[in-house]
This record gives structure tokens, sequence and C-alpha cells, in this order.
């Protein structure tokens, strides 16, 4: 029996493909990629807008936390009184790291982050 099978195949012609089944294949790859790329430019635009227009808000939120927690008092001192600070060096960096609003500079940091990766990604697709 398996004899017989293979006889059968041996005569059975390979079917051929359309001939111009490469071209449509070729064309549906390129549709789908420019609409990743124009998914990926509309994510990373509305990205690079709402991090622009939250720079200056997050930027005087973390501003007043520094002058609310002492941040800006101490860290003054580096540069009025520059003697006393390195006497009490280590006193100093404690009292200056435990004022440090660290929520806030985060906040700062994250937007800044987040406005400069959509700007690659938006600079990259738009070659």
């Amino acid at each position: 029996m398996p004899n017989d099978f293979q006889q059968l195949f041996n005569h059975l012609q390979a079917p051929e493909p359309h001939p111009g089944l490469l071209g449509a294949i070729i064309k549906r790859i390129d549709a789908e990629r420019m609409f990743a790329v124009k998914r990926r430019f509309a994510i990373f635009s509305a990205g690079f807008f709402v991090s622009f227009f939250a720079l200056l808000p997050v930027f005087n939120m973390m501003r007043a936390d520094m002058v609310q927690s002492g941040f800006a008092e101490f860290f003054s001192l580096l540069f009025s009184d520059i003697g006393m600070v390195a006497v009490y060096w280590q006193n100093f960096s404690i009292t200056l790291l435990e004022s440090l609003p660290a929520a806030s500079i985060a906040a700062f940091l994250a937007t800044v982050f987040v406005f400069l990766g959509s700007l690659r990604f938006i600079t990259r697709d738009m070659k």
C-alpha cells in the first residue's frame, strides 16, 4: 500500500502560486508597516504633548516642595557659608538628603524622560 501512495504522489504536479501573489504579499506587508508606524507616531505624539504641557506644572510643584521642605535654604548654605558646611559636612549632607523632596523630583524626571523619549521616537519615525 505505501508503494501505491508513492506512485500516486510521483505523478502529481505541485501547485503553482498565482503570478501576482508575491506582489500582493509585499503590498500587504508595506501597508501593515505603514499602519504600525502611524499608530506608533500617534501614541508617541500624544505622550510628547502631554509631557510637554505637564513640564511646567510639575516643575513648579517640585520647586514649591523644595521651598516648603527647607531644601532651598540648606542648599544655599553651600554658597553663603562654605566654612561651616566643610566643618559639619556629615550632618549637613544628612540634613540635605532628609529635606530633599524625592517624590517631586521623581515626578519631574519622569516627565522629562517621557518628553525626551517621545521626541526621540517621533524623530525616528519621521525619517
